[in-house]
């Protein structure tokens, strides 16, 4: 609530959310909405989805988004599920995604109030196999990584929730060996203000920035919402 207040426990934290492509699932992260528009739903929740082990060969992963229509309705309810991305067995894994609505008064839209943002990383085995020993295929010195952005109207627009817009955004640099959680990104949206020139982005447009180490970098793209 805010102010000092305590944490308050929202709904039934026993009831887990179901899966669509495993039963194992980490890293989730969720974002809210006011509902401006009979279909929009108040809550949307992304995560990372595989068959276990995880971080192994032959193993698919899945990032998926999740709705609820709020006041204590469970995880799914309102639009339906949808998978961004499934990743192939023995070549990639996904995974840490972020997601973030554009819930800022005056974003008028499509794209603006209400539009859903979600960016991951995409790892990719660079044919040294597990080299360092740790069970992790994915975090050795000859693996990359990419970032991945996909956006999506909760109303009137060109790529309506549950099917999204989806963009590369950083091909293929190294992996930090041994740290590879060190390139999440995370999003943040553009207010009524804009921003300044010499960028100069309207409202509504996303800011992504992410790690890279090999290059010593914070890296910060922006862009318009499509």
């Amino acid at each position: 609530a805010g102010s000092g207040s305590p944490w308050h426990v929202l709904g039934n934290i026993n009831a887990p959310v179901p899966s669509i492509a495993g039963p194992e699932a980490w890293n989730p992260s969720l974002a809210a909405v006011r509902p401006i528009a009979p279909n929009f739903d108040a809550y949307y929740l992304t995560m990372v989805e595989w068959p276990a082990p995880a971080l192994t060969l032959g193993v698919p992963s899945f990032i998926t988004v999740f709705t609820c229509t709020g006041s204590s309705a469970p995880f799914p309810s309102g639009t339906g599920p949808a998978v961004l991305m499934q990743g192939n067995p023995g070549a990639n894994w996904l995974d840490y995604p972020y997601l973030v609505v554009d819930d800022v008064p005056g974003n008028a839209g499509p794209p603006g109030q209400g539009d859903v943002h979600i960016a991951w990383v995409e790892y990719i085995e660079g044919g040294d196999g597990d080299a360092d020993g740790n069970g992790n295929w994915f975090d050795d010195p000859a693996d990359g990584f990419q970032i991945w952005a996909a956006s999506a109207n909760t109303a009137a627009g060109p790529n309506v929730y549950p099917n999204f817009f989806i963009q590369l955004i950083h091909p293929r640099p190294l992996v930090t060996p041994g740290a590879h959680q060190t390139h999440r990104p995370s999003l943040a949206v553009v207010g009524p203000g804009g921003t300044l020139p010499p960028i100069a982005l309207p409202p509504s447009a996303v800011y992504i920035a992410y790690v890279d180490f090999i290059s010593s970098s914070v890296i910060l793209d922006a862009s318009p919402q499509p």
